[in-house]
């Protein structure tokens, strides 16, 4: 794979890393390795905040989930960038398409594979 491909990879990454583990901490506190906790909002102690409070949770949930399971695609793939088998199919092994890796760059398998 062409090195200033896979350095401009890297950046993007790298910056995306970043902005997800910002986003992250706004709604959760980080635990061991790329674990985290929603943190349940306090608005007060009458009904509606309570309320407000649990549905403001769910809703913290869900994005943290989906933040998290970005997170550890991105750090997959900059794992894979180190080990020097980035852009390699997990599954197949055979190159994923550059085109692919441009669109997502955490990519870890090839559209053939991931159409299966």
């Amino acid at each position: 794979m062409d090195k200033e491909f896979l350095e401009k990879v890297k950046k993007s990454l790298e910056a995306k890393k970043a902005n997800l583990e910002a986003r992250l901490s706004e709604t959760a506190k980080k635990e061991d390795g790329d674990h985290y906790a929603t943190r349940f909002p306090n608005y007060g102690d009458d009904e509606e905040s309570a309320v407000s409070e649990v549905e403001d949770y769910d809703t913290n949930v869900d994005i943290e989930n989906n933040l998290v399971k970005d997170l550890r695609a991105t750090n997959a793939a900059l794992k894979r960038i180190e080990e020097e088998n980035y852009g390699i199919c997990l599954k197949c092994s055979k190159q994923i398409e550059p085109k692919r890796l441009e669109a997502y760059p955490a990519a870890s398998v090839c559209l053939n594979c991931k159409k299966r």
